[in-house]
């Protein structure tokens, strides 16, 4: 059986949730909110600190309405209004971003660098020296 939750013993009881809280902070019982379980011996305490407690009573629920019957035809309705003008829209590319300045670079001149990615990040590495630095991240290709 699965413990119960202080909101439903509060709402067995007809009581307020928070009304039951602080109940069971006098008791001595450490429970965070309504939405805490609680032992069957603290269930029971909570019970026996409220012996004239009535649950509440539920509302009847209303009677789902009969659906209409349905009317008789009509005479046909008057053809519709002609559908407004399909417009053309002109889609864009997104603008390209650049991740270092290599890639920068190759979107300048045309021309392919032969730089390796970044192994941390991912980011095309740049040229420094006989090594590649990473612009993202900080990353050397392992030179010292």
């Amino acid at each position: 059986m699965a413990l119960p939750r202080v909101y439903d013993i509060a709402k067995e009881l007809g009581i307020d949730t928070n009304e039951a809280l602080a109940k069971l902070k006098d008791l001595g019982e450490y429970v965070k909110s309504g939405s805490s379980t609680i032992a069957p011996p603290v269930a029971k305490k909570l019970r026996d600190a409220f012996p004239n407690a009535k649950p509440k009573a539920e509302e009847p629920k209303a009677a789902p309405a009969a659906p209409a019957p349905a009317a008789a035809p009509a005479a046909p309705a008057a053809p519709a209004a002609p559908a407004a003008k399909v417009q053309d829209v002109k889609i864009e590319e997104a603008p390209r971003t650049y991740n270092s300045s290599t890639e920068l670079l190759e979107a300048i001149t045309g021309i392919a660098s032969d730089a390796p990615l970044c192994m941390t990040c991912g980011v095309k590495m740049r040229a420094s020296g006989a090594c590649y630095v990473c612009e993202g991240c900080g990353n050397t290709s392992g030179c010292s």
